[in-house]
């Protein structure tokens, strides 16, 4: 069974209907973002049922005082949240890109060629494996200038510091991971690190990247990809900041964090900018949702 297509009047009629009375005033609105897009920030207006097997389950019908103008306000929250975040990833990508292929190159210019015999067996050798494989179908099939030169002059041997530039954020987490311990520590050792929190970070900060380029909703989302905190945890630097790394702030923390160890100010700044705009007013929206600590600005961590 399909849901049936509704028109745009219907779809503004429905939130009227459960409760949503000024809903119409935004009409254009809902026909520019989308309904179903809209409707994510709305559920956590929609009142609990009683009835349902799951007892977080939520009913089609909104609680009172609920308003289209609080649902609007949430959406625009999290489209600056997202706007930061992306700006922040964009820097510590590059900043991350010069780090690599730095300190890989310094030990071998072409690293990336070899990973396959630093890691021979186990499950390190098949990432190994398909990395080289999708790198080298990235290669061949780019149109970028200095990708070609290298191909016709140098048989497509590139310096790792020079590939870094082709590759994505995920790849660059990637090759990092492949990297020899040493160097990965000498990277992680700039962030003050240990190598194995900082490849979960990267991993957490390439999850971050992702929702916002692809407009993903971010302010309440589950963080599947959870960084390591207990290195860190209640330390006066974080203080209660990593408590649930399940959401969203724990993560923002991290990339609040990584922005102050490559001193991008600016990036750090805006980022903490739009989280002191939390629609905490709003009913039923809480910061805990977020898992916002009280008094989470005081933090060092957080200090411009």
């Amino acid at each position: 069974m399909v849901k049936p297509w509704t028109s745009l009047d219907e779809q503004v009629s429905i939130l009227v209907q459960r409760g949503l009375t000024d809903a119409p005033d935004y009409r254009d609105l809902i026909e520019r973002t989308g309904y179903y897009r809209l409707s994510g920030f709305a559920y956590p207006f929609r009142s609990r049922t009683s009835t349902a097997a799951d007892p977080l389950e939520r009913s089609e019908n909104f609680l009172p005082g609920s308003s289209m103008h609080n649902v609007t306000q949430l959406y625009q929250f999290d489209e600056n949240l997202r706007c930061a975040v992306w700006l922040a990833a964009r820097k510590l990508e590059i900043a991350l890109r010069i780090r690599v292929g730095h300190e890989l190159g310094r030990v071998d210019p072409l690293m990336h060629e070899h990973l396959e015999e630093l890691w021979p067996s186990g499950k390190m050798a098949h990432r190994a494996a398909e990395f080289t494989k999708k790198l080298k179908t990235t290669l061949n099939r780019s149109k970028e200038d200095f990708i070609i030169h290298h191909r016709r002059n140098y048989a497509g041997h590139m310096p790792v510091w020079v590939l870094t530039e082709a590759l994505n954020f995920g790849g660059l987490v990637t090759l990092f991971s492949l990297a020899p311990f040493e160097q990965r520590s000498t990277i992680a050792d700039q962030f003050e690190c240990r190598a194995d929190e900082f490849e979960s970070w990267l991993r957490t900060m390439n999850l971050l990247q992702n929702i916002s380029a692809h407009h993903a909703r971010l302010w309440n989302k589950v963080i599947t990809v959870k960084p390591i905190t207990k290195y860190k945890e209640n330390t006066g630097q974080f203080s209660t900041c990593l408590w649930n790394p399940g959401k969203p702030f724990a993560a923002l923390t991290v990339l609040a964090y990584l922005l102050a160890q490559i001193r991008a100010a600016s990036q750090h700044c805006a980022l903490q900018g739009v989280l002191r705009e939390f629609p905490a007013h709003i009913p039923s929206i809480s910061p805990v949702m977020m898992g916002m600590p009280d008094n989470w600005e005081t933090a060092p961590v957080w200090q411009c």
